[in-house]
């Protein structure tokens, strides 16, 4: 969705049906401000529509340890909040053991191979 174009009440429904299949069994964790287009999305429209309930954060500050009292279902985010994540990771996983950086980067691999098959539009055989 772009900024800045008004959008019918059709087209913000199909953008939020083809975003992530929700249910209304779902949770969710609101942290973005509420004048967020995306956040407005999964946390205001998304639930008429689907029914899943929406936990907000205490603080800007305790979104995660807000992420692991709620665990929710669905995880959603803008790009810079998922960089901040994997920066965090990546810092942490610098001081592991080789055997935890081993276990770490396997899995990684295989889930940029994945990722530059799907984004080429081939087939992924595993």
């Amino acid at each position: 969705m772009l900024k800045g174009i008004p959008y019918a009440r059709n087209q913000i429904k199909t953008a939020i049906a083809q975003a992530n299949p929700l249910k209304n069994v779902d949770e969710v964790l609101s942290f973005l401000p509420l004048c967020h287009i995306f956040e407005r999305l999964f946390s205001v429209l998304a639930p008429i529509t689907h029914g899943h309930a929406v936990n907000f954060v205490e603080k800007p500050d305790t979104v995660m340890e807000n992420m692991i009292e709620i665990s929710p279902t669905i995880g959603y985010a803008v790009p810079r909040i998922w960089e901040k994540y994997a920066s965090g990771i990546t810092i942490r996983m610098m001081g592991a053991t080789w055997f935890k950086h081993f276990v770490f980067s396997l899995p990684l691999k295989t889930g940029q191979r994945r990722a530059t098959l799907r984004m080429g539009f081939k087939k992924v055989p595993f």
